[in-house]
């Protein structure tokens, strides 16, 4: 035919030439088309079509069809594209002798199918031009028509043209054609190069790709089996066999599907899979064996139920696969692999039956699912060796490269992975929701990753679930409690097990949104050792929408014989969201190391932040670092068993300075006893102890702590903790952490006590403690409910009664602190045989009673009852409040009046008038006893606090009793008043007492002066001293009419008051309970002060004996009337 001429058949074309030569241009089209030639030569651009001579709309083998005026694509190599509304209809017809027309597609306008063409040429075809039966394109939402067959057969085929199948494109809301079929039988030589193209049309949704398929005997006749045929004739088989599916990535999620019409048996020698083509086999028992796959690792096999698969293996050469290829292997398929599977698909999905796999790599960029139904096994002469149960997933070697990504997925109740050897690979990733991995050896890379994040119970589900109150979502609990902040509601409980973690995370309230899943869980066995530097993750979720709370951490139990590594475990919790959800707490891990634990990583259990913090989870590491047989017997009396124990356990709890009042729990069923050898509590963790309801006592023994001193161990009431005492070497704790001893409860140290811990609160009982020292930082507080106790030979032998503290020496060191605060009706007292604070270091008290016999205050060292005396308006000398002005409160002096009333009247330590603000607080009580010397050169300091606000008064200093034998020292003793506010007064300087009962060379400062802001000034307090410079044989006896008793005589006393230069309307008064007679050996009167004595009620005469005045001539001494001074 020459250039451009056209041959056309009006219905079918059957034709047989010895030679068909088709210059440029040159078409032949009909309905069908049936050619029997010698040789063939197209040149470019002719033609030889069938193209939408199929079947019409809606007619064919497998039409489309139509609803709401919408119609979806014709199938024919693969399922035809559905409409908006309606879908495609599935595939039919051979893919190796391809002889069925293309299908209509749905609608009324729907585009008609290809036709067939057959093309049968005894010796060559060279094709430069294009072959085609493409489907008709629909209008007006309607579908494409499916491209319909071309069957070729030749000795020699050669050439750079085309070979088309397409389906036809559909309109608007309609779906594509799905493409049709190729196949090329070339007998000899297949040297054509050109374009084989069955795609699928575009629409709504495109339609699936059709098939290509070739042989050839390129490698000659040696290649080609020899078969026996039906007739039982020798024949030679195909030399070489390729199934190509590709469509463009038109449509990823439909299938083309290949038909034997007369077997349920598929062979190929290559498979080329691209572009998101995706395959289906015919027939429920259908065998298709592959021996090659090529392709881009975006073309996906189906293998549904029934079906089985043979990759590679059937007369396999190389014993291994590298498919570019994913697989989705349905539960009830079977897919059988040589020993060595490399998986480069994008989007691999086993829930079937895997065989045959020794060595698995998932490897460039290759993403691979496993299920819970999934199978794998090993066949021996068509004999299984052996073959795991549903969830059993068992390999010898697993390996998953940078980039790729392989995901093990429970979905009922077992999912177990098993490989000797595991190597997570620089930049893998492995997902698991929960379940179990046993391995032999295990390697998690650097930037390797194994993720069970936001995989456990869903928002307010799970033992730990979080719930809403008022719209507002609280967080989970798991190792902790879950983050909560309103009055009413609770956060999640904490459960699971410190030893062995194997629950889920729990999920957060609502709120407004959607609470947070909890983490998942994973049970990893390791044989012998696992080298982990990448990230092991199993965090809870963030609450999502408004004022949702976090989910919890989920927890990891790694059982092994040794562990290295520097990388991550990871099991936080989630963040609650909006302004008002809280936290997950932290989720658990445990560690099990049968030999060497030198795993040097991080373990990250930090509470979820949001409006507030929750608690941490839990870390436990046990290692036996010489071997299990070295580890020791213990017997359990609450259980009556024995049990092995670890040489070494560990425990972890660290909250990142997150600061919260929610606690995570040390818990393991209804265990009443715990022992660990070092308990790790920092960054502001709180750990308490699970108490079983109705159990008498939980005993937790800790052998050493760690931490940075603001972590805190809460032992409630009926709980013993034992610290650094059992088995103790030194019989010193230097425990850097916190305690809070709840009343009731117990904790028992050994001799020397070092607290290092920033937060200790004690209400209830220490015992065994000689030696207190708070240094590096630490603080504690002693309640008046707290007591102290002595144990020898297991038995008390001494229990002090609450509010009484008993050591033999006490120290506060530099930035330390040391509070004793008396509450309820019980006496504070504190004996010890020396008592230092030291430079910078700092004790508090509110009132109580310090016996020592020696006592040291150093340079810069404070000891102080500021403010801790009666509150505003409390008190016998409390300020009152007039006119909405508050006076000053009475103590040493009386105090600042108001322009509308008096102040306080001198008493004992007061608090202020509030005004319109708040009154001031006084000073607090404090009598110290020193058997032998008393040295301050530091600050001892009892004063009133200033008023808040706008008019209020000031509290009175308060009061300071010392008796001593000996006392020295440069430093200060302060009692002066708070000043006032406005137009409220200032309160009066407390009261010191000194009894010193030999040599007395204190050269410091007093301080006593009144408050000295606001309308008026305070009074000044008193300062008051008795001395001996005598041995008690020289000292005289001195008789008191008062109590008609005879006593020894002081040496020397002297009173001073001293108003620091303010003259106030205010006095300081002299008192003293069941006396008119007062005698000085000297009175220095200065700054300003005036004194009077206090005249009792009744006819009687007040005499003052002062035999020497000192003073800078300010100062006033106011005899009254019935006074008399000599």
């Amino acid at each position: 035919m020459e250039a451009s001429s056209q041959l056309q058949f009006a219905k079918h074309m059957k034709l047989d030439v010895s030679t068909l030569y088709m210059r440029q241009k040159a078409v032949i089209s009909a309905d069908t088309i049936h050619m029997a030639l010698n040789e063939a030569h197209l040149e470019g651009s002719s033609r030889i079509t069938t193209s939408e001579k199929g079947p019409k709309a809606e007619q064919g083998p497998g039409p489309g069809s139509s609803f709401n005026n919408v119609g979806s694509g014709g199938g024919h190599g693969g399922q035809g594209g559905p409409g908006s509304t309606v879908s495609g209809r599935s595939g039919y017809g051979s893919y190796v002798y391809p002889v069925h027309p293309g299908s209509g597609g749905g609608g009324s306008n729907g585009g008609a199918g290809g036709s067939t063409t057959k093309i049968t040429i005894g010796y060559s075809l060279h094709l430069d031009g294009i072959i085609e039966s493409q489907g008709a394109n629909g209008t007006s939402n309607s579908g494409g028509g499916s491209g319909g067959s071309v069957l070729i057969k030749t000795v020699l085929f050669s050439g750079h043209g085309m070979l088309v199948a397409n389906g036809g494109s559909a309109d608007g809301n309609g779906g594509g054609g799905a493409g049709g079929r190729i196949a090329a039988h070339v007998a000899w030589l297949r040297e054509y190069s050109g374009q084989y193209t069955a795609y699928g049309g575009t629409g709504f949704k495109a339609g699936a790709a059709g098939t290509v398929y070739y042989t050839d005997t390129n490698q000659g006749l040696t290649h080609r089996p020899v078969l026996i045929n039906e007739a039982n004739h020798t024949v030679f088989g195909e030399g070489f066999t390729k199934l190509t599916i590709d469509n463009i990535n038109r449509n990823p999620d439909i299938a083309t599907i290949i038909i034997n019409e007369n077997s349920t048996y598929y062979e190929v020698d290559e498979l080329e899979m691209k572009n998101h083509g995706l395959l289906h086999i015919h027939g429920s028992n259908s065998s298709f064996v592959v021996h090659n796959f090529t392709g881009d690792r975006t073309g996906l096999v189906h293998l549904r139920p029934g079906q089985k698969m043979f990759v590679q293996v059937v007369e396999s050469k190389t014993g291994y696969s590298v498919a570019p290829v994913s697989y989705k292997i349905d539960q009830g398929a079977e897919i059988v692999f040589p020993s060595s599977l490399t998986l480069l698909g994008t989007r691999c999905s086993f829930d079937g039956l895997v065989v045959g796999v020794h060595r698995l790599i998932v490897a460039e960029g290759a993403d691979v699912v496993f299920a819970s139904t999934t199978q794998t096994g090993i066949r021996e002469n068509n004999e299984f060796r052996f073959l795991t149960t549903p969830g059993n997933i068992t390999f010898a070697e697993v390996y998953v490269q940078k980039g790729s990504r392989l995901e093990f997925s429970r979905n009922n109740n077992t999912l177990v992975f098993t490989a000797i050897i595991f190597r997570l690979k620089y930049h893998a990733l492995v997902n698991i929701n929960h379940g179990e991995i046993d391995s032999s050896w295990a390697w998690v890379e650097s930037e390797g990753r194994l993720v069970l994040d936001y995989t456990g119970h869903p928002a307010e589900m799970g033992p730990g679930s979080g719930n809403t109150k008022n719209l507002i979502g609280s967080g989970a609990g798991h190792g902790g409690e879950g983050g909560v902040h309103q009055v009413g509601q609770l956060g999640g409980d904490p459960y699971g097990s410190i030893y062995r973690a194997v629950h889920l995370g729990s999920g957060g309230g609502n709120g407004q949104g959607r609470g947070g899943s909890g983490g998942g869980m994973l049970h990893w066995r390791i044989g012998q050792e696992i080298e982990l530097d990448g990230l092991v993750t199993l965090r809870g979720g963030n609450g999502s929408g408004n004022n949702a709370g976090g989910g919890s951490g989920g927890s990891i139990l790694i059982e092994t014989t040794n562990f290295t590594g520097y990388g991550e475990i990871n099991i936080m919790g989630g963040d609650g969201s909006g302004l008002s959800g809280s936290g997950g707490s932290g989720g658990r891990i445990s560690a099990h190391v049968r030999f060497r634990h030198k795993y040097a990583g991080v373990h990250k259990a930090y509470g979820g932040g949001g409006k507030t913090y929750a608690a941490a989870g839990t870390v436990y590491v046990e290692e036996t670092a010489r071997g299990p047989q070295y580890a020791a017997l213990k017997y359990d009396k609450s259980t009556n068993t024995t049990y092995v124990t670890a040489t070494h356990r560990y425990m972890e709890v660290d909250n990142e300075d997150r600061k919260t009042e929610m606690s995570s729990m040390m818990l393991e069923s209804e265990h009443l006893f715990y022992e660990l050898d070092e308990l790790f509590l920092t960054r502001h963790a709180n750990l308490q102890v699970r108490h079983p309801p109705g159990s008498p006592n939980v005993t937790v023994i800790i052998h050493r702590f760690l931490g940075d001193g603001s972590g805190r161990f809460h032992v409630r009431e009926n709980q013993t903790i034992y610290v650094e005492v059992v088995e103790s070497e030194s019989n010193e704790t230097t425990a850097p952490c916190s305690y809070k001893i709840d009343q009731g409860a117990e904790v028992v140290f050994p001799a020397v006590v070092n607290i290092y811990g920033t937060r200790s609160i004690i209400e209830g009982r220490i015992t065994g403690v000689e030696h207190l020292i708070i240094a590096s930082g630490g603080s504690v507080e002693f309640s008046s409910t707290a007591e102290t106790a002595r144990v020898e030979n297991r038995r008390y032998v001494e229990i002090d009664e609450k509010g009484n503290f008993s050591f033999a020496t006490v120290t506060v060191e530099r930035n330390s602190k040391l509070t004793f605060s008396r509450i309820l009706n019980y006496t504070l007292s504190l004996r010890c045989s020396e008592f230092r604070i030291k430079y910078e270091g700092l004790m508090t008290m509110n009132h109580g009673y310090i016996y020592s016999a020696f006592a040291w205050i150093e340079s810069e060292g404070i000891l102080t009852l500021d403010g801790t005396g009666f509150g505003p308006e409390q008190g016998v000398g409390h300020g009152t409040t007039q006119n909405n002005v508050g006076s000053g409160a009475g103590h040493g002096g009386e105090g600042g009046k108001t322009d509308s009333g008096e102040g306080g009247i001198p008493y004992d330590s007061v608090g202020g008038g509030n005004g319109q603000g708040e009154g001031g607080s006084g000073g607090g009580t404090m009598f110290w006893i020193v058997g032998q010397r008393l040295q301050i050169n530091g600050l001892l300091s009892s004063k009133g606090t200033d008023g808040k606000g706008t008019d209020a008064g000031g509290g009175s200093g308060g009061s300071i009793l010392i008796t001593t034998t000996n006392m020295t020292g440069h430093g200060d003793i302060s009692v002066p008043g708070g000043s006032g506010t406005g137009l409220g007064s200032g309160g009066s300087g407390g009261r010191v007492g000194i009894h010193c009962r030999w040599r007395y060379t204190y050269g410091g400062k007093f301080t006593d002066h009144g408050g000295q802001q606001g309308k008026h000034g305070g009074p000044a307090g008193t300062i008051y001293k008795e001395e001996n410079f005598r041995p008690l044989a020289y000292r005289h006896l001195k008789y008191m009419k008062e109590t008609n008793t005879t006593m020894l005589a002081v040496d020397h006393t002297y009173v001073h008051i001293d108003n620091d230069g303010y003259d106030v309307p205010g006095a300081t008064v002299l008192m003293e309970e069941n006396t008119t007679y007062y005698e000085f050996d000297e009175m220095e009167l200065t700054g300003h002060s005036r004194l009077l004595v206090y005249h009792p009620e009744g006819n009687v005469t007040v005499i003052a004996v002062v035999h020497k005045f000192i003073g800078d001539k300010s100062g006033q001494f106011h005899i009254r009337r019935d006074q008399k001074s000599l």
